[in-house]
């Protein structure tokens, strides 16, 4: 048996019904993983033209974590 735990929130609905609490945690958040406190796992990078890509990750869940579209410096 593995010991596993997921953790989450729906930010939208408290952006909507308290203002206060999703800036709040937005700015913690931020500050968390700032410190390196915060580590998301990210899955995979891909360019901002295999934006077609990350989405089929999403859609057929072969995705394991973050899927970041990353935009060239010009």
């Amino acid at each position: 048996m593995k010991n596993l735990s997921v953790l989450g929130i729906n930010w939208g609905g408290y952006r909507k019904f308290d203002r206060a609490v999703y800036d709040h945690s937005i700015t913690q958040s931020i500050a968390l993983w700032a410190a390196g406190r915060l580590r998301p796992h990210v899955s995979n990078v891909l360019a901002l033209e295999q934006a077609s890509e990350a989405l089929a990750l999403l859609k057929n869940r072969a995705a394991t974590g973050k899927v970041i579209l990353r935009v060239a410096a010009e």
